[in-house]
């Protein structure tokens, strides 16, 4: 899914009554949160820890 594609299911998915987060992570690549080489990268720690919080938060 492309980010146009994304913010606009984001949109539909928050217009339909559900809890939505949409994140843009200016300078990175598709995928790149799967990509071990950017594991270490400032964009992919924030990706990762903004998923991990959002999970722990949601499901407690």
């Amino acid at each position: 899914m492309l980010r146009d594609e994304g913010e606009a299911y984001g949109y539909r998915l928050d217009q339909a009554g559900n809890d939505v987060t949409t994140a843009q992570y200016k300078g990175t690549i598709h995928d790149f949160g799967l990509l071990n080489v950017l594991a270490a990268d400032a964009p992919t720690r924030a990706a990762i820890q903004q998923m991990a919080t959002a999970l722990k938060t949601h499901l407690q």
